[in-house]
């Protein structure tokens, strides 16, 4: 394996998770798992080894394409992303190209994807059961006719790693959205939705990001505002995705009791679905865990 392989890879990315960072360049995690809370280096936060890594089944070496799949998409939402948080900091309603826009709806699209929180949401864990139906089936249709019986199958270090890394491997693919279905599922995505942008201004309260990524909010509890996919991009800033024809608007959340409600109903969304949460100061994330 290349020396410069891309072993530890983020499943949030690190160009959002320098933007939680405090005043000294620490990001503060809350980990509900082990009841840890921690500074941490962005470089070294929210991430797994190979995580994106596929895995050949000849032996050739790994490969990084869909490592390098997500980094392009991370690329080119970035000026986006800089731009909307400086035009929403200044209480003004991003003004995005249409490639603008279509990046960053992709890499909204794509933190639904890419964290293994969100992939445990959205499908049903192949059992051992169920994979060995599908390879039984396939061996059938090629002619194969040395496929071992079920237990023993799993019980052989050989196929029981043949089988892991196919489950990684699908992972990973689904992850960088490259399957032919997903990239339908992209298209119309885009056409079909717009971005709505939340800014915190005059309060001193805070957004934290989440291991699942999105965080799916129901807004009834704080008055109606945010329902559904939202993204915080920045400890004030947050992305809403909206269907059309709702218009791309700024909401402006101030220092006043439903506002510091709302942030207050996302944060907690945010870390009922995540395992992990992360944000620029420990009194924050020591006041989301139990």
């Amino acid at each position: 394996m290349p020396a410069e392989f891309p072993k530890r890879q983020h499943y949030i990315p690190k160009m959002l998770l320098g933007r939680f960072c405090d005043d000294e360049g620490r990001l503060w995690v809350g980990d509900k798992l082990r009841n840890k809370i921690y500074a941490q280096n962005p470089a070294k936060a929210l991430a797994q080894t190979h995580l994106y890594t596929r895995h050949s089944y000849d032996r050739s070496p790994p490969s990084a394409e869909h490592e390098q799949i997500l980094g392009r998409i991370e690329n080119d939402a970035a000026p986006a992303i800089d731009k909307v948080v400086g035009c929403a900091r200044r209480g003004e309603i991003p003004d995005l190209s249409e490639r603008q826009r279509t990046a960053v709806q992709r890499f909204a699209l794509a933190m639904a994807r890419r964290t293994p929180e969100s992939q445990r949401r959205v499908s049903r864990p192949l059992t051992d059961d169920d994979f060995y139906t599908i390879v039984s089936s396939r061996a059938d249709q090629i002619g194969y006719t040395d496929l071992p019986p079920k237990d023993a199958f799993f019980e052989d270090d050989r196929w029981r790693g043949f089988a892991e890394r196919i489950r990684r491997n699908n992972a990973a693919l689904f992850a960088a959205g490259t399957d032919p279905h997903m990239v339908e599922e992209e298209r119309k995505f885009i056409a079909d939705t717009n971005i709505r942008f939340a800014v915190a201004r005059e309060t001193d309260k805070r957004f934290v990001i989440g291991s699942h990524g999105i965080t799916i909010f129901d807004a009834a509890p704080a008055g109606g505002e945010l329902a559904g996919t939202v993204l915080p991009i920045a400890p004030d800033v947050l992305i809403h995705a909206v269907y059309k024809p709702i218009k791309p608007s700024l909401l402006v959340i101030r220092d006043d009791p439903a506002s510091s409600d709302l942030i207050d109903a996302v944060n907690e969304a945010t870390t009922r679905q995540s395992q992990t949460i992360a944000g620029n100061s420990e009194t924050l994330i020591r006041s989301l865990l139990p």
